[in-house]
């Protein structure tokens, strides 16, 4: 029996060995992030918090102007030879065009600084550059950890640059004035932390004269090119819900209120996140798809039993959730997370089947698809935030997501992909528990 065992388990174990490394790091960041929340719920007003949310939210979309899809690009071609020169090629694209992009940011900021000033000072533009910045320079030496399943050295580097980040918060917000700049600042000194430990790790990699053909270029480009459409929709899908409620919500308190009921559920989905991670590297770096089709349906049905025990303690324990972590004044942050877990689930289950699509290159059907779907996520979002406030833009991601999953399951059994559906409906029925939940209480 040990030895069926061992046999059965041998396929898996670097896959396994990943998982449990990337894990148990995420534990450890979970730890903090909990830690954490408790310190912006009583000395952080909902007003500072949605400040904050609603600025840093417009950086998807400057991360996603500056990628012009190249970052999406990676994994499918330096894994199909480990040449270095897309490396070096795609680190040099980001640092130009963030530095072009930032100074004419910076420009327009102070051609208009006479209106600019009232929505956001000098020194939090200044700071928030700062940020696009270093987490563009960062992202190609993030990577190469992944690429390379240096899964040990990057989870280290990721818990140091978290416990940076969170001591250099607290001892920010407890002892300055101004919040909001202390919430940036926080931020940054982490990312600076990240950016040179990276660097200094991985320069092996990206050094040397290695260049790419013009035929290698255009290739990269052709495939990048429908991903930059399909990150961008991920912004407006992801991100501009928090920029809709600043707009049409009643006040910015709502931004805050889903802004801290998001870092909640967020802590819950780095562990989640981190097996997607893994296993979205190893489809890259196989053809044998049918078997970790296999993992992709046991990770979907623990998903969906995690999500369903956390929905259910979140509601058991709801005085104990409102009185220690949030507190009186986010209490309008609770059931916001409610439905933020859902969402969370159908989010993770689209990453996963629409896996199963770019391993074999079909970006631009994937594109065009999820751009249909965050026009629709746009104007549901509009509708219910006009009557639910921050409330309404999680039904209407909520509603988005949970069809836009649908589809590209749909379209993985009509290719015959053998995809168990027991964690979906076990989903759905967890949504509707949810629905009624909040319906009646």
């Amino acid at each position: 029996m040990k030895n069926f065992i061992k046999g059965r388990l041998q396929p898996y174990k670097k896959f396994l060995g990943n998982v449990s490394v990337v894990l148990v790091a995420n534990v450890i960041k979970i730890a903090l992030g909990v830690v954490l929340i408790p310190i912006y719920v009583r000395y952080i007003t909902p007003g500072d918090l949605g400040k904050f949310d609603l600025i840093m939210s417009a950086v998807p979309i400057l991360n996603q102007i500056i990628s012009m899809g190249l970052t999406n690009s990676i994994n499918k071609f330096y894994l199909a030879g480990h040449n270095r020169a897309y490396l070096v090629y795609i680190q040099k694209k980001l640092v130009r065009h963030t530095l072009l992009l930032s100074g004419m940011l910076l420009l327009i900021y102070l051609l208009t600084y006479t209106y600019s000033r009232h929505f956001i000072s000098f020194s939090i533009f200044l700071l928030a550059l700062s940020l696009l910045v270093l987490e563009n320079a960062s992202v190609v030496q993030l990577r190469i950890y992944a690429l390379h399943e240096n899964f040990k050295r990057s989870s280290t580097v990721s818990i140091v640059k978290d416990l940076i980040r969170y001591t250099s918060l607290i001892l920010l917000v407890l002892f300055m004035e101004d919040k909001l700049l202390a919430l940036f600042l926080g931020n940054l000194v982490s990312w600076a932390y990240l950016f040179f430990q990276t660097r200094k790790d991985n320069k092996v990699y990206l050094g040397g004269s290695a260049k790419l053909t013009e035929e290698q270029i255009a290739e990269l480009k052709a495939y990048a090119f429908p991903l930059l459409f399909l990150g961008l929709s991920g912004f407006f899908y992801l991100s501009l819900d928090r920029i809709m409620v600043g707009m049409f919500a009643d006040s910015i308190d709502q931004v805050g209120y889903l802004g801290i009921a998001q870092r909640f559920t967020t802590v819950l989905a780095l562990g989640l996140g981190s097996i997607g991670t893994v296993l979205g590297i190893r489809m890259f770096k196989t053809d044998n798809l049918p078997e970790l089709l296999k993992i992709q349906n046991r990770y979907i049905l623990f998903l969906a039993l995690l999500i369903t025990a956390t929905l259910f303690g979140y509601i058991l324990f709801k005085k104990w959730v409102i009185h220690f972590l949030l507190t009186d004044r986010y209490e309008a942050a609770f059931p916001i997370g409610i439905l933020l877990l859902m969402s969370l689930f159908w989010n993770k289950s689209r990453e996963n089947v629409e896996y199963l699509f770019l391993v074999k290159g079909e970006t631009a059907v994937i594109s065009k698809i999820f751009v249909f779907f965050t026009l629709l996520n746009m104007t549901l979002n509009y509708f219910f935030i006009l009557k639910y406030n921050a409330l309404g833009a999680v039904i209407a991601t909520n509603i988005a997501f949970f069809l836009h999953m649908s589809v590209l399951l749909f379209m993985a059994h009509r290719e015959n992909h053998k995809i168990n559906l027991l964690p979906y409906w076990t989903g759905i029925g967890t949504n509707l528990f949810a629905v009624f939940y909040l319906a009646y209480t």
